[in-house]
């Protein structure tokens, strides 16, 4: 991917909202809150999400490599993976993320059955959990290349339903990186950042059918505690809620921490 590809817009200090996935050997599911994005929906249920990869990048400036070699580095920097730099994106990133999901079809396609909505970026800036699912924070993040490119987006919420426990909403990689290894590059530093600001355990969904994005998401740790059904769009998908526990805990201590996500007998109960 060559440098100046891609929509430009400045980086500025500014909101926290965002987080990181493994390698994509294809459409990997995580879960992705829906609270306020799909007015149609209940607002408790949260549609399941995929990681595929974008074809077009956005870019972002300065270059992070500038950011990092800087004496007083970005604010909005998280961490870095490689030669990738994770920031929090800002209200002034927008256009260039909604050209990253103009870009990337795929995952909206697979789980509405319909191309992003044309606020597709500030939708994703603007949910927040309804009444009675309490969080913390949350992220949305951009990986940048050295030439400031997004390379790749996440969501994350913070102590979701229960303090240390973090949800990946959202993790898209661009397609020119699919198979690369960028992915699994990119997750594991996610992960490592979320367990260093005190996450106990990642929890996401994974679609059933998607079988590349289950045996993914099984290999690199993640139990499933339960299923829901979830209507997004013109998809109804059957959705395993899957955790990962971290730093030597175990999913008998998160199902004690998170009652709501002890399996149940019947799809009947669909919220998330």
């Amino acid at each position: 991917m060559k440098c100046g590809q891609g929509p430009q817009v400045g980086v500025s200090p500014g909101i926290i909202l965002a987080t990181p996935n493994h390698e994509s050997q294809g459409e990997h599911v995580v879960w992705r809150p829906s609270f306020g994005l799909q007015p149609t929906r209940p607002a408790a249920l949260l549609p399941p999400s995929c990681v595929i990869i974008a074809s077009r990048a956005a870019r972002l400036n300065p270059g992070p490599l500038e950011r990092m070699n800087s004496p007083d580095p970005s604010p909005r920097r998280l961490f870095a993976a490689d030669v990738y730099e994770a920031v929090a994106l800002a209200e002034e990133d927008l256009p260039a993320l909604q050209a990253f999901f103009v870009g990337n079809p795929e995952y909206f396609l697979a789980v509405t059955g319909g191309p992003p909505r044309p606020d597709e970026a500030k939708q994703e800036f603007e949910f927040r959990p309804p009444p009675g699912m309490p969080y913390d924070k949350v992220y949305v993040l951009g990986f940048l290349d050295s030439c400031g490119q997004m390379v790749a987006m996440a969501s994350v919420l913070t102590d979701l339903l229960a303090p240390r426990v973090w949800h990946i909403s959202l993790f898209i990689v661009a397609t020119a990186l699919h198979g690369t290894g960028t992915a699994g590059l990119l997750y594991e530093r996610l992960e490592k950042w979320a367990k260093d600001e005190g996450a106990s355990w990642l929890r996401l969904g994974a679609v059933i059918g998607n079988l590349k994005a289950e045996r993914f998401w099984e290999k690199v740790g993640y139990k499933e505690v339960r299923r829901v059904t979830e209507q997004l769009g013109s998809m109804t998908n059957t959705v395993r809620v899957m955790v990962k526990p971290l730093g030597g805990l175990d999913v008998a201590k998160y199902l004690r921490e998170v009652p709501r996500d002890r399996p149940k007998d019947s799809l009947a109960e669909n919220a998330l």
